[in-house]
């Protein structure tokens, strides 16, 4: 796949789509380039499945449409990528096969 600054206006709109609607349905290793020039693959979700119930969002962030927050499966954090420096996405699990305690 191409970096989302590549891609023409529709095309890249599509490709944000799909990979929000695979991150609320599970597991994705997002690849993307760091700030400061190393690559990532972030192994995240927004499927608040994953997530416990103590980490989860409170109250309404303002959104920035540049950037994408994701739950980092590995970290047990909160973490986000820019949607210019990414560079690949997999789908590694569509449910969670085990949900996390909502504390």
């Amino acid at each position: 796949m191409r970096v989302v600054e590549d891609m023409q206006l529709a095309e890249a709109a599509e490709f944000k789509d799909q990979v929000r609607r695979a991150l609320a349905a599970g597991e994705v290793a997002v690849t993307f380039t760091k700030a400061d020039g190393s690559q990532r693959v972030l192994r995240g979700t927004t499927n608040l499945d994953y997530v416990p119930g103590s980490q989860h969002p409170k109250g309404v962030k303002p959104e920035n449409p540049d950037v994408q927050p994701v739950w980092d499966l590995e970290k047990g954090e909160w973490r986000s990528f820019r949607w210019d420096r990414v560079s690949d996405f997999k789908i590694l699990d569509a449910e969670p096969d085990t949900y996390v305690d909502r504390d």
